[in-house]
């Protein structure tokens, strides 16, 4: 819905659907609505907002926005400007490594870059992540869309994912996308799997954020800027900071979402036997047990409270981990694989 708010325009990116669309897909029923109640749409909100049917609307509706929202942008972009960085309301972007980051690429050249997921035979950057584009890759997705709108609206009514939408017209466009995990991704503090081989890249989105890790992140991130230090903020800066200190060799009714090796164990063995048996395997740092199940991993991750119906209980290797934080040596700037 077009409106101001705090002092910042917002855009109905919607607008541009041809009204016969609009019309005849049910999603905008819910857009319709929104507008009809554009008065009174804090109350409207609030009458509804908790029941199923009405946020699967709003997530129906929502697969409509990203075609038009980079026609958008372009629209909207001041003269000089050089990249389009998409985010959901969700996603939390380290603005100052975005900002090091694009410094180390050439905004001249066709750029398509995200979370690479393939869905129905169609690869394409998961939106939740963000997805980065330069000029000249909007401009020529926009000139690509002149004579294909239509077509594109037909094929957005038939299809069910916004990101893979918009994956499948940049393709068409002659856009390719080149991997950008794991400076973009989908995972939060609390649920990335962290190894060695990850802690020293830069990281710039999270997905599925909550107020608490946002405001972490971004207290971390405004001492690093107070404290000038050059160097951008990497995933072992996270960990140190906002995972490491709550890890513990044991944690009832915690669901540290160890996905290995999985031992199943007799109703006569318990954690200490679970944490026996990732002791046996060298690699493995952290661990879940189960009644009668016990799961390892090689990965270290927070994750967070279980029902306690589950009876889950989480440990990790603290001595391994600390080793595996001792060895990690972060040598320059690392925004690629190949770097």
């Amino acid at each position: 819905m077009e409106e101001e708010f705090e002092g910042h325009h917002i855009h109905d990116v919607l607008s541009g659907i041809s009204e016969e669309m609009k019309k005849s897909a049910p999603e905008f029923e819910y857009y319709r609505d929104l507008h009809k109640n554009r008065n009174r749409v804090a109350e409207f909100a609030a009458e509804n907002n908790n029941t199923t049917p009405f946020r699967r609307k709003a997530w129906d509706l929502d697969k409509w926005k990203f075609i038009p929202v980079v026609e958008r942008a372009l629209q909207e972009a001041q003269p000089d400007t050089k990249w389009f960085m998409f985010i959901e309301g969700d996603t939390f972007l380290v603005w100052s490594n975005l900002l090091k980051w694009v410094a180390q690429l050439d905004w001249r050249k066709l750029s398509f870059l995200g979370l690479s997921v393939t869905m129905h035979d169609q690869l394409f950057a998961y939106g939740g992540a963000g997805w980065l584009l330069s000029r000249p890759a909007v401009q020529q997705m926009k000139q690509h869309m002149t004579s294909q709108k239509d077509n594109y609206e037909t094929f957005t009514n038939d299809s069910s994912y916004g990101d893979l939408i918009l994956g499948y017209v940049l393709e068409q466009a002659g856009l390719g996308l080149t991997e950008a995990w794991p400076l973009i991704q989908r995972e939060t503090p609390s649920t990335m799997e962290y190894t060695k081989d990850l802690m020293c890249y830069p990281v710039v989105t999270f997905h599925h954020i909550d107020s608490f890790e946002i405001k972490s992140i971004w207290d971390l991130e405004q001492e690093w800027i107070a404290a000038g230090v050059p160097a951008p903020l990497l995933h072992f800066d996270i960990f140190n900071r906002l995972v490491y200190p709550l890890l513990a060799p044991r944690i009832d009714d915690w669901d540290n979402f160890s996905d290995g090796e999985e031992k199943l164990l007799t109703t006569d063995e318990g954690f200490e036997h679970c944490k026996q048996h990732c002791e046996e395997d060298a690699q493995c740092v952290q661990f879940r047990f189960t009644p009668k199940k016990c799961i390892m991993s090689r990965s270290v991750t927070l994750g967070w409270k279980a029902d306690p119906s589950m009876n889950s209980v989480s440990g990790w290797m603290m001595g391994r981990i600390n080793q595996i934080k001792a060895s990690v040596q972060c040598k320059g700037e690392t925004w690629t694989s190949t770097d």
